[in-house]
């Protein structure tokens, strides 16, 4: 959609990058993950991640973005699952994404608007 294009294009200025990145918006997630997901991220092209700061219970601290596993035979392509502010659903909507190959990262200790 137009209005994230322009989001988009004000936080490649303030980063100081060029790239426009590729947006998929899913209005109803079970039936995406379900559906749509392996055909258009399939696992042995992408790394899947989900951005999360934390589960509840966890005690090992998630993955910084540098820690990500890539599939090693073609090059570095990442799908990134950015949910709602506040952070995914737990349990079901982590699991549903652990289920799916989906790592957990952080981002760091800021909340993302």
């Amino acid at each position: 959609p137009e209005v994230l294009r322009k989001l988009l294009i004000e936080g490649l200025c303030q980063s100081g990058d060029v790239k426009i990145p590729k947006i998929t918006v899913a209005k109803r997630l079970k039936p995406f993950m379900e559906d749509d997901l392996d055909e258009l991220f399939p696992t042995d092209e992408y790394a899947r991640v989900i951005a999360h700061p934390q589960r509840v219970g966890q005690t090992e601290a998630p993955k910084r973005m540098r820690e990500v596993n890539f599939p090693s035979n073609q090059k570095r392509r990442i799908v990134v699952a950015v949910g709602p502010e506040g952070g995914w659903e737990e349990p079901y909507e982590l699991d549903m994404f652990e289920g799916l190959g989906f790592q957990q990262i952080t981002m760091g200790t800021r909340v993302l608007r």
